[in-house]
């Protein structure tokens, strides 16, 4: 899964801009974050860690006195970037990701001019690689046709010149453009439009997630439900590909109802169905079956006689337990039988025995 977030921030030194980027990253597990208009002219490493962190890496384009500027940011432990070139409107790298696939990445801050914005366009590709996946995102600072919002969620539009509602104008300046080679291997991408807080640009949000990825995912929830399914009927004789029928259900669910207590009668003959009087009557039970009672010691047969018979059998008593006998005793246990409070069951500890069991 790879995520990555541009947005025209119109500052990055603003409070509000590191508050909402922070908040973003944590909410959609970004790797890599594009900031345009950062009217900054040099960037610290203070500055990033202020942002977004420590755990972040970035290179950076610096602002013309109050305007332009851009800065790349990505997640270290998620891969690293080599900056391929950089210029007044882009900065595009290869990113490495550490889960072993390998993308262009462009960081956009087009001119409005069109002739000047097309020399940014033509610098990405005379430098990309024919064959290399390329993403391109940031502020194209011009508006297409209307097909063009098809494939994002939310706002159809990404900025707003934050007028009243009479003389509001919005369009559609920040977009990703995706190679096919992408789109081949993450059918599941999409770009959504995140709301518009600190600037009057939205940030857009790039989802690329596998349908291998979504896979794994569903069968290891399906593997834990059907773990807690099997912890919770405690049906020995029942078959492995028996697990997802109805009579399992059925018998897990009488289970959970056999083992509830709903009332209880108590000594005077009351009886009382609130969990905490159910919970009080039992404790009082077996306080009252276990309490201390007096014992007379007075004319209690000698055992001296049995001493010399008794010994060998004390000594065994106080042996040390081997392994060889915990194991023989873990062996013998039922597969999914007796979890402990964590819900692990005996095929765990038969499993990684030789691990759990040192």
């Amino acid at each position: 899964m790879f995520n990555t977030i541009c947005w025209n921030c119109r500052g990055a030194r603003k409070k509000e801009v590191g508050n909402y980027l922070r908040h973003l990253i944590g909410a959609h597990d970004v790797s890599v974050v594009g900031l345009v208009e950062t009217k900054i002219e040099v960037f610290s490493r203070t500055d990033v860690d202020r942002i977004v962190g420590r755990d972040w890496d970035f290179c950076y384009q610096p602002s013309v006195g109050k305007a332009c500027g851009i800065l790349v940011l990505w997640k270290c432990s998620m891969g690293s970037f080599q900056v391929i070139f950089k210029s007044k409107q882009c900065i595009m790298g290869r990113f490495r990701s550490s889960s072993s696939f390998d993308w262009e990445v462009a960081v956009v801050n087009a001119d409005k001019d069109a002739h000047i914005r097309a020399m940014a366009f033509n610098e990405i590709s005379q430098h990309h690689v024919s064959d290399s996946p390329l993403i391109v995102g940031g502020d194209f600072n011009c508006i297409l046709a209307q097909a063009d919002k098809k494939g994002f969620s939310s706002s159809a539009f990404t900025w707003t010149n934050n007028k009243d509602a009479g003389s509001r104008i919005s369009s559609r300046l920040d977009r990703f453009l995706i190679s096919s080679s992408i789109l081949d291997a993450f059918q599941e991408l999409r770009v959504s439009h995140l709301s518009r807080i600190a600037s009057d640009h939205c940030p857009i949000l790039c989802t690329a997630e596998s349908l291998r990825y979504k896979v794994q995912l569903l069968n290891s929830t399906l593997g834990r439900l059907s773990t807690w399914w099997r912890q919770r009927a405690k049906v020995k004789w029942i078959e492995e590909g028996d697990d997802n029928t109805r009579f399992f259900h059925s018998m897990a669910s009488a289970r959970r109802r056999t083992n509830l207590i709903d009332w209880m009668r108590l000594p005077d003959g009351q009886m009382v169905s609130e969990q905490a009087d159910i919970l009080q009557a039992v404790k009082e039970f077996f306080d009252n079956k276990w309490r201390g009672m007096p014992i007379c010691e007075d004319a209690w047969p000698s055992f001296e006689a049995q001493n010399t018979t008794l010994a060998p059998v004390t000594t065994l008593l106080d042996k040390a337990v081997t392994e060889e006998e915990i194991w023989n005793g873990v062996r013998d246990l039922g597969q999914n039988r007796a979890p402990g409070r964590d819900g692990v069951t005996a095929s765990f500890f038969k499993s990684f025995w030789s691990i759990v069991g040192k």
